[in-house]
């Protein structure tokens, strides 16, 4: 009942971590051949290795035995590919509306270095300026990613999920109409709050659509799909920049993120209407 709360919390981590490592470039990028550069990277290993510590030492494991099914050593590899088919086959309709919703919005969800593209090309924004873009829209996230989760948990997935799809679109209409500095601050807000409810949301929705023994499969696919989607989305978004990244940068990022408005509009609709539908029901369950 407190998974979006838990997603949030563990998003404002990730977000405070990554936002004091990009100020720490923020505050490096003036200095050209300054030496600190190679020791934040260096620092970069420190929290890996803290990461790893605490899970072998600190986090318990599961108390659940899984009894795997003896396969004959002949037939391994035919077996678990059947079997990984298989679960695809049976993962049930409201998982792969889940998934259809994450793909769409992988392809609308343009890279944050479009934001200091934009910034750089569209404003003359400095290096450092664009360097502090991505701190300051890490600070957004952190802010409201626990509020926005714990919200989640109160009112529902699935109007939480439909709100951070609405400050995607606000986002991306500030930065196609309002071309100024206050415009692009206003969009790291919304675009800060837009990650932190979409993200964990999206875990939490598919968690709840998905077979409980099956959430390895599930989560795997999820992130297979959002990885390809949001690689074509940025082609797509590249593609339309670059003919006028020289000549006209500020029209070039009409297009950009107006490709991206649209598309937010699209999820908002298709959750609505799935949601009005009642598409996202109990999964089918899968035999062990």
């Amino acid at each position: 009942r407190k998974f979006g709360s838990v997603l949030g919390s563990l998003l404002v981590v990730a977000s405070v971590s990554t936002a004091g490592y990009k100020f720490l470039g923020t505050i490096t990028a003036p200095f050209e051949g300054f030496g600190p550069h190679n020791a934040i990277f260096v620092m970069a290993v420190i929290p890996s290795l803290l990461g790893l510590l605490f899970l072998i030492f600190f986090v318990p494991h599961s108390q659940k035995e899984v009894k795997d099914t003896p396969v004959p050593n002949t037939n391994k590899i035919a077996h678990y590919f059947g079997s990984f088919v298989n679960d695809i086959k049976n993962m049930g309709r409201p998982f792969w509306l889940v998934i259809a919703l994450a793909g769409i919005y992988g392809v609308s969800h343009v890279n944050e270095s479009f934001l200091m593209t934009y910034g750089k090309k569209v404003l003359n924004m400095s290096d450092s300026e664009t360097a502090f873009l991505i701190s300051a829209l890490c600070a957004s996230t952190a802010l409201s990613a626990y509020p926005l989760g714990h919200m989640a948990d109160k009112y529902g997935k699935k109007k939480m999920l439909a709100t951070g799809f609405l400050f995607m679109l606000i986002g991306a209409s500030l930065l196609t109409f309002i071309q100024t500095r206050q415009g692009l601050y206003s969009t790291l807000i919304f675009w800060g709050m837009h990650w932190s409810v979409t993200q964990g949301i999206l875990l939490a929705l598919l968690k709840d659509v998905s077979p409980s023994k099956r959430l390895g499969t599930a989560f795997g696919l999820f992130y297979l799909i959002m990885a390809v989607t949001h690689l074509g989305g940025n082609l797509i978004a590249g593609y339309l920049w670059h003919p006028y990244e020289v000549t006209n940068p500020a029209y070039g990022a009409q297009l950009t993120f107006t490709f991206c408005a649209a598309l937010s509009v699209v999820n908002i609709l298709f959750l609505y209407t799935a949601a009005r539908m009642k598409l996202f029901g109990k999964p089918r369950a899968l035999e062990e």
